[in-house]
């Protein structure tokens, strides 16, 4: 299933609402944009699938959560001009759900089973909580997730929904990944760039 999310937001938004919703230094969505996001992907799956059963999105349940020693965010734009861009109003910060429970979530970097299960907190936002001598700025994969071939989160809170989805990605969804692994048992990531061992078609089999 495909969520045309640009499409429905260039006929909703102006262009500078849309801008809102994006950093100013960095090529991808920003907190807001991710939250609203996800938005439209959950009322998409409650519309649309029958093994989605969650109650309608509320912006209300999410909370933001910003860099704890006040790092500057370091866009990718930014990056490629030596961070000479400081006038920006750009923040270190992400959206969480006001119910999630870390400890409910197994994270693997790989095949469930395989590997040895991570915690969230090695996963996203790891560096939002960063001292500021030794992590001065804070990239996106600093505040999200980063860029894995494949991860499988497991949330041990719906095991006994027995529901997994297969998600493939690009780096928007690193802002949303806890925020999609809440609604299943199981969320496959896919990042067919970072696949280089086999086909995704190989990968599915």
């Amino acid at each position: 299933t495909k969520v045309h999310m640009l499409e429905g937001w260039q006929q909703k938004y102006s262009l500078d609402e849309l801008k809102t919703r994006y950093y100013q230094t960095d090529h991808h969505w920003n907190e807001e944009g991710a939250l609203e996001g996800y938005g439209d992907i959950h009322e998409m799956l409650r519309s649309t699938s029958s093994y989605f059963h969650d109650e309608p999105f509320n912006r209300d349940n999410y909370e933001k959560v910003c860099a704890e020693n006040g790092q500057p965010f370091l866009g990718s734009y930014n990056i490629q001009l030596y961070n000479l861009i400081t006038e920006h109003s750009d923040k270190a910060c992400h959206y969480v759900s006001k119910n999630m429970d870390n400890e409910n979530f197994d994270i693997y970097f790989g095949e469930v089973g395989a590997v040895e299960p991570k915690h969230v907190e090695s996963f996203f936002g790891t560096l939002l909580n960063a001292d500021i001598a030794s992590t001065p700025t804070l990239r996106y994969a600093d505040i999200f997730a980063g860029d894995y071939p494949v991860v499988n989160i497991v949330n041990k809170a719906r095991a006994a929904e027995d529901t997994h989805a297969v998600i493939i990605k690009d780096s928007f969804v690193n802002a949303i990944t806890m925020m999609l692994a809440e609604n299943y048992a199981q969320t496959t990531f896919i990042d067919i760039r970072h696949l280089k061992e086999q086909t995704l078609y190989d990968y599915l089999a």
